[in-house]
């Protein structure tokens, strides 16, 4: 899937590798601005949900033309007031449709993001080239060993906790003292393939709040994904036990 089309906050069309089109009226999340948030969560529950929470996700950057100001609003008015180090998930979605410079002042935001949580910045393939880019660092392709070395540049670089990058056919996963590589269960004929990369990073966010090692948080991401292309639904808890144990004997 490749995104197009206009300035972000109004339209954006996504190309699929089967060349269907689909378009995207995206003009409303223009007003989604600091100010708009702040009355938002006024009430104070968004801030007792954050100081309940093992895992915070904040998805979908590239559709908010404001979102980079939302996070630095957030950090001073939310986070700063948390008293436990919460995992933070990123999903940026396709940058594509975002200037270098966008991207770049984002990504200044996290080493803030990281002074009050564990960041995980989840990427696939494309969205870790583009990052690679406006940090000046290697592309890589679909092989392991420059995958991996390229989640741990960017993690360093960055300064954040975890990088995750998925493909179709492998994920990885970089932190300071460990970077794994696991080849996901792959399917030729998957029944749906839009909404994998959710999966994967759904899947990925169980394995950081059960406390799961490397390999182990890349393997409940890849059959959460695997499932879902599969049925084209997401696997109950109970299922992706299922699929997983399957797996293991394929």
């Amino acid at each position: 899937m490749r995104p197009g089309g206009d300035e972000p906050g109004r339209t954006l069309a996504y190309e699929f590798s089967d060349g269907k089109l689909m378009f995207s009226a995206v003009q409303q999340l223009t007003q989604f601005t600091p100010e708009s948030v702040r009355k938002a969560i006024a009430n104070g529950r968004f801030k007792t949900a954050c100081k309940e929470a093992a895992l915070i996700a904040m998805t979908n950057w590239t559709l908010y033309p404001h979102m980079t100001a939302v996070w630095r609003m957030l950090i001073e008015e939310v986070f700063n007031d948390l008293e436990h180090r919460p995992w933070i998930f990123l999903d940026l979605v396709d940058p594509g449709a975002r200037t270098d410079a966008d991207i770049a002042d984002m990504l200044k935001v996290l080493p803030a993001l990281q002074k009050h949580g564990e960041v995980v910045l989840g990427l696939n393939g494309n969205e870790g080239n583009r990052i690679a880019h406006v940090l000046g660092l290697a592309r890589s392709g679909e092989e392991s060993e420059p995958l991996k070395a390229q989640a741990a540049a960017i993690r360093q670089k960055l300064g954040v906790s975890q990088v995750t990058v998925h493909l179709t056919k492998r994920a990885v996963s970089a932190e300071k003292d460990a970077v794994a590589s696991w080849e996901g269960p792959y399917c030729d004929k998957p029944l749906k393939s839009t909404g994998a990369g959710d999966r994967f990073n759904s899947g990925y966010c169980l394995g950081l709040v059960l406390g799961l090692s490397p390999t182990e948080r890349l393997i409940t991401a890849t059959a959460a994904s695997g499932f879902f292309v599969r049925n084209a639904r997401s696997a109950t808890y109970a299922e992706l036990i299922d699929f997983i144990a399957d797996w293991s004997q394929a």
